[in-house]
């Protein structure tokens, strides 16, 4: 029998998914489909979306005990539990040959290790008594991640270890406590140096490329949660007054503010960002992302929405619900030539992607979808160069599975159970059920 304060977890999130359903449609943005993954019952933590579509999640089926939490693959349409046993599992990531690394409590005394899922068995990369959090995984299969060291002021020290493969090599600078790695394809890595010494604490944004490190910020208010993408172009936040936070973009050299008000970005290679913006009116965090120089609202509901991550689709990922009850939530985009948004590239979309190319706004208001759609070469502009390569998705006839929209009687929560051909990752656990008990 579930415990009783899940099971009224569980009625409250089921409300909230019904009254989410209804709103779905009619406030995701034109381009996206929203879907929610799983419903509030549980703690539901995204961490990351490849170029597949592929989302990773960490749940913790008993909010305060971390030995509950269990990692998941969404994969079009269908979840998997990946883990289901007594250890710490938490902030996992993926790469785009579906690669699943995470940190996971099975060292010596319980600490966090790096464990790594490929090929349907689990391996682990480190193996210690630190504890070794949140790492990262690049499309080389190489990691980033900080380790703990019981030391220091606040007892924080942390350093920074990337892994190429083979061997392991730290890369920051004794006495700081390191923490947010991430990499890119390219082995540059970015993470925040905090100094807790300092009182208060202070933090610096640091960067390793080429076998240097390099600091890219000097004396800014609480800069952290960086991000960087694959040509080498990173983000981060800082808090320019004590009401708000800020994103700035570093490229070559050269900062300049990104965002304003926002916070959390994540950068994809395109240059696009998704962050969470602050709205005092409903004291509700919402994601927002900057596309294409165009900064949009992508959530318009009563909860906090955070720690979004982007791929180069431009799909979200994200956590949403309150504090102690989280969905894994999704936005996800529509493909490249199906200009009426209906799920499949085909020749209903002739008409529509000539209304695009001649008259934007007459396609906008003729269909809730987006016109960039029609940028079928991927230039950033809609003209008659997407001509050719839009016939030729037609004439390919690529297709994708046809989205379906959550009724207000339907539970958005409940994946479907097919299973699509062309998917690279194959995990050979059963598909979760949201309702499945945690069972130590």
């Amino acid at each position: 029998m579930k415990h009783a304060s899940i099971s009224m977890r569980g009625a409250f999130g089921a409300a909230l998914c019904l009254a989410l359903a209804a709103l779905s449609a009619a406030q995701t943005p034109p381009g996206y489909h929203r879907e929610y993954l799983t419903d509030w019952t549980y703690f539901n933590r995204v961490g990351a979306i490849n170029n597949h579509s592929q989302i990773v999640f960490s749940t913790r089926f008993v909010w305060d005990d971390p030995n509950t939490s269990e990692i998941m693959l969404y994969d079009n349409g269908v979840i998997y539990q990946l883990t289901l046993d007594t250890y710490r599992d938490e902030f996992p990531d993926i790469n785009d040959d579906g690669t699943i690394v995470w940190s996971r409590g099975v060292g010596p005394g319980g600490t966090l290790e790096v464990a790594m899922y490929k090929n349907d068995q689990i391996t682990l990369i480190t193996n210690d008594a630190f504890q070794d959090y949140a790492p990262k995984i690049n499309n080389l299969g190489h990691m980033v991640w900080n380790k703990r060291l019981p030391q220091g002021c606040a007892n924080a020290d942390s350093d920074i270890y990337f892994y190429d493969g083979m061997t392991q090599q730290k890369l920051s600078q004794d006495g700081f406590n390191n923490q947010g790695a991430r990499l890119n394809d390219l082995d540059q890595v970015i993470w925040t140096r905090y100094n807790d010494c300092d009182n208060p604490w202070t933090a610096e944004i640091m960067r390793y490329a080429d076998g240097q490190v390099t600091q890219l910020t000097q004396n800014l208010i609480e800069p952290q949660v960086p991000d960087i993408n694959n040509v080498g172009i990173c983000t981060w936040q800082w808090r320019p007054s004590a009401d708000r936070f800020e994103i700035l973009r570093w490229e070559n050299g050269v900062t300049s503010v990104a965002i304003n008000s926002c916070a959390n970005a994540a950068i994809n290679l395109r240059g696009d960002i998704a962050c969470n913006r602050w709205h005092e009116e409903n004291q509700t965090w919402q994601m927002w992302s900057l596309v294409n120089g165009t900064l949009r609202q992508m959530t318009f509901d009563a909860f906090w929405n955070v720690d979004g991550r982007i791929n180069d689709l431009g799909e979200i990922g994200w956590s949403a619900g309150t504090p102690f009850q989280v969905a894994a939530a999704y936005n996800r985009r529509y493909p490249l030539g199906d200009l009426n948004c209906d799920g499949a590239v085909n020749i209903l979309d002739v008409n529509p992607f000539v209304l695009a190319l001649e008259d934007a706004v007459a396609y906008s208001e003729a269909h809730y979808c987006d016109p960039l759609l029609a940028d079928t070469n991927g230039d950033g502009n809609v003209n008659i160069l997407d001509i050719n390569p839009f016939v030729d998705i037609v004439a390919a006839g690529r297709m994708t599975s046809t989205v379906q929209c959550a009724s207000a009687t339907s539970s958005p929560h409940e994946p479907s159970l097919q299973r699509p051909n062309w998917a690279p990752f194959r995990p050979s656990g059963a598909a979760f059920s949201p309702d499945q008990e945690y069972k130590p």
